[in-house]
């Protein structure tokens, strides 16, 4: 299986006053006003997404992913950060998007 996830704020898209890592400003709380079930935006991050592949039996056979710019580690640092995600190495959150090939884990 081929994916490709987005880590960014979709909103970021279409209003240039935002930044790709805005939506990683609100707590959680906050953040079910802003994410409706007809627009939902999953704030995983990229090393989280990884370990629920490997939690599910997937094997990741290949992960594509840009290392993060310095002008995207410019961007993150502005964002006065959630507490879910100030725990995070900005080179691990700061990822925009990823390419993931997946596979069923061979038996053993």
């Amino acid at each position: 299986m081929r994916i490709r996830i987005d880590y960014q704020d979709h909103y970021w898209y279409f209003d240039d006053q935002l930044s790709p890592y805005h939506f990683l400003r609100f707590e959680p709380d906050e953040w079910r006003r802003y994410n409706p079930p007809l627009h939902f935006q999953n704030r995983i991050r990229h090393p989280e997404f990884l370990h629920l592949v490997a939690e599910s039996g997937m094997e990741i056979l290949e992960d594509d992913h840009p290392e993060p710019t310095r002008s995207d580690l410019n961007d993150f640092d502005i964002v006065e950060l959630a507490r879910p995600f100030r725990s995070l190495p900005a080179r691990d959150a700061a990822i925009r998007f990823a390419n993931l090939t997946l596979g069923q884990r061979s038996g053993g």
